[in-house]
């Protein structure tokens, strides 16, 4: 079976991609999602870190509502989205 994070399509909004990272709005509750680009079901603590710093950039706050470690590491910000026009773009550092 194929991992659906690995594989992500663009099927909702995406805020943020690198090598690293994908933030993206999840396609069951449309709440920001950060998610590991690499297949492995935990975040390293730095890892945690930049999450919370692309989330609090791009969304004005930086606390996700859980770390979901399933086979994924991904993680919710738990937010209402505003309206796409006015969120930041943030390019990859």
């Amino acid at each position: 079976m194929t991992c659906p994070l690995c594989s992500v399509e663009h099927k909702t909004r995406w805020f943020y991609e690198d090598d690293r990272f994908l933030v993206i709005e999840c396609l069951r509750c449309h709440e920001p999602m950060g998610v590991l680009r690499e297949h492995r079901a935990t975040f390293t603590e730095p890892e945690k870190r930049e999450i919370c710093k692309l989330f609090r950039l791009l969304f004005g706050t930086d606390k996700p509502i859980a770390w979901d470690h399933g086979a994924h590491a991904r993680c919710h910000l738990g937010v209402k989205l505003p309206p796409p026009e006015s969120l930041p773009v943030i390019e990859p550092t």
